[in-house]
């Protein structure tokens, strides 16, 4: 598969000296799934003009499946809400508030906006946070901050095993989290 030039998948400063894993990598997470394709390909005219394959798909795809393990480990869940504009935003966070109850864990809801380490500080008794945001902003590097930021989707698939089946990718549109429920 050719994904195109890094460029794309500069880091978020706007540098493209090395590939930024975490793009590539909520590109895999969200649209790939293990052995769904044989090669990932990425190239930079600038820094390496010849095709180079990308090796850690499945490495990525494990990483994010440990979120998953997370999630079931914890005891206090935060909920990130970083948009109030994307569609059924409401219905995802009350899908996530019903299954956390229902697994035993307690919640806190936090409007963040845009997420960084001393908004999550604030709350140190928080094992780790769901973010509810557009589909872009919903893969959150895990090397970015001390605490674990998952997915509504590596969410429900701990709490909810039984209607959430893992199958190698995560999903970040939440209509679609919707209608498996």
């Amino acid at each position: 598969m050719y994904i195109g030039e890094y460029d794309e998948y500069a880091t978020e400063d706007g540098s493209s000296d090395s590939p930024s894993q975490s793009r590539l990598e909520k590109f895999i997470s969200a649209n790939l799934g293990v052995g769904e394709f044989e090669k990932i390909m990425y190239y930079s005219p600038i820094s390496n003009p010849s095709l180079t394959e990308f090796k850690k798909t499945q490495k990525i795809l494990m990483k994010r499946y440990a979120n998953v393990e997370r999630v079931k480990d914890a005891e206090i869940i935060g909920i990130l809400i970083g948009t109030v504009v994307c569609d059924n935003y409401m219905n995802i966070i009350n899908l996530l508030k019903r299954a956390i109850l229902k697994s035993g864990k307690k919640f806190y809801e936090v409007l963040v906006g845009k997420i960084n380490e001393p908004k999550l500080k604030n709350f140190q008794f928080v094992d780790l946070y769901i973010m509810i945001a557009c589909p872009q902003m919903t893969l959150v590097d895990y090397k970015m901050f001390s605490t674990h930021v998952v997915s509504p989707h590596e969410a429900l698939l701990a709490l909810r095993p039984e209607s959430y089946l893992w199958d190698s990718k995560i999903i970040t549109d939440f209509n679609s989290l919707l209608n498996y429920s």
